[in-house]
């Protein structure tokens, strides 16, 4: 058993030395890191317009809506959707005051870094849930422009892009329609007491969109630049169709009328190969009128309550390279406040200072080979003023 052993061990070291392999040149991308970017042409590639579109093709992501405002928001899979961040060129989206972000963001002309929290992004240490953040594109021809349409059996959307760069100085502008009379039930639904076949009771949406930006260049180094965006939204909320009639949930008996968004930014840029800085400032006016009815019919309704909320912030950022070391420092201060009132409710007022410092820093060690590292301070200031009176209604 032993020779056995030993011949076979021998054969094989011959074998070996009798086979010479060539040089093998293995040529591919690094493994990926943790930060998944969509780029403008997958974009057009999938039709995919705005922000909820683009995200839906990705499997980490899940769309969730809110049981009382009907609105529909996006979140990685598994996590509460206020877990995620959304930020434009540097700016944190607005978010209402139940959280929830503009899906039909418009995104035709920008594109998406995805990271999945386990890193950092342009605010600092990534969330818990992620951040997705859009990076948007300057226009690069004297004129361009672009149309976009997506229509099903229930809705429609319609977006026009018009854009134009001479010289140093740009202009562009997205202006985005979207509309659903109501919506379709399927052929096997079966009929309740408040919901019969065909079309969803106040299941109807309308939304107007349009932005403007304009930015200059005033040497290779600074760019300055601002930006202009307006949302007018209605729409209904459809009722809890299997509730009991004699046990009524008439808070699903709602619609948004109006829902109003006002978004003005401001981008400063110093741009060098060693030294970057960068300036966000940005204030964002929010309103909704929110009707409650107390009947099926949609004929009498409960006084408005009105919401109006505010956002004023902004983000500085400072960035150094220096051979393989790239150091971030960030500070970011935002106050945000939700004002309701009305509705036969004490009007209350919440109000959140936040200042939140992060520093991050990139040893690049090769191509394939890196740390990344970062840390952020967070302090939130934050008060509610106000108390809800309990409304009692005999039905």
């Amino acid at each position: 058993m032993k020779k056995s052993i030993f011949f076979s061990c021998l054969s094989t070291l011959i074998w070996a030395e009798t086979v010479t392999l060539g040089p093998i040149d293995i040529q591919g991308k690094t493994v990926s890191s943790c930060t998944v970017v969509l780029s403008e042409n997958e974009a057009k590639e999938t039709d995919s317009i705005t922000l909820q579109e683009r995200l839906k093709y990705d499997v980490s992501f899940s769309v969730v809506t809110n049981l009382n405002a009907g609105e529909e928001a996006l979140s990685f899979r598994g996590l509460d959707f206020k877990s995620t961040e959304y930020i434009e060129d540097g700016i944190p989206l607005y978010r209402s005051a139940n959280g929830f972000i503009d899906t039909k963001f418009v995104m035709t002309d920008a594109k998406l870094q995805i990271n999945d929290g386990s890193g950092t992004s342009s605010l600092g240490v990534s969330p818990m849930g992620g951040v997705v953040q859009i990076d948007s594109r300057n226009p690069a021809k004297a004129l361009e422009s672009q149309l976009d349409t997506s229509i099903s059996n229930n809705d429609e959307y319609y977006h026009a892009y018009a854009g134009s760069m001479l010289d140093n100085v740009y202009v562009k502008a997205d202006a985005s329609y979207y509309h659903r009379s109501g919506y379709t039930l399927s052929s096997d639904y079966v009929s309740t007491p408040l919901q019969e076949k065909g079309k969803r009771l106040n299941s109807d949406k309308d939304q107007r969109n349009i932005s403007l930006k304009s930015g200059i260049f005033i040497d290779d180094y600074i760019h300055l630049a601002g930006k202009v965006s307006l949302t007018r939204a209605e729409y209904g909320i459809p009722p809890n169709v299997y509730t009991d009639l004699l046990n009524p949930v008439w808070d699903a008996y709602s619609r948004i009328k109006n829902k109003d968004l006002n978004s003005y930014y401001l981008y400063a840029d110093y741009d060098r190969d060693d030294l970057e800085i960068s300036i966000r400032a940005y204030y964002d006016d929010y309103e909704d009128v929110f009707k409650i009815y107390d009947d099926p019919d949609y004929q009498s309704s409960w006084p408005e309550v009105n919401y109006n909320d505010h956002r004023l912030g902004t983000v500085i950022k400072g960035i150094k390279t220096q051979d393989n070391h790239k150091s971030t420092f960030i500070v970011q201060a935002e106050e945000n406040e939700h004002i309701r009132s009305g509705g036969e409710l004490d009007t209350a007022k919440y109000v959140a200072d936040t200042f939140k410092m992060s520093f991050l820093h990139l040893w690049e060690f090769s191509k394939s080979w890196r740390v990344e590292g970062g840390l952020s301070l967070l302090y939130i200031d934050a008060g509610k003023r106000g108390s809800r009176c309990q409304r009692n209604r005999t039905l």
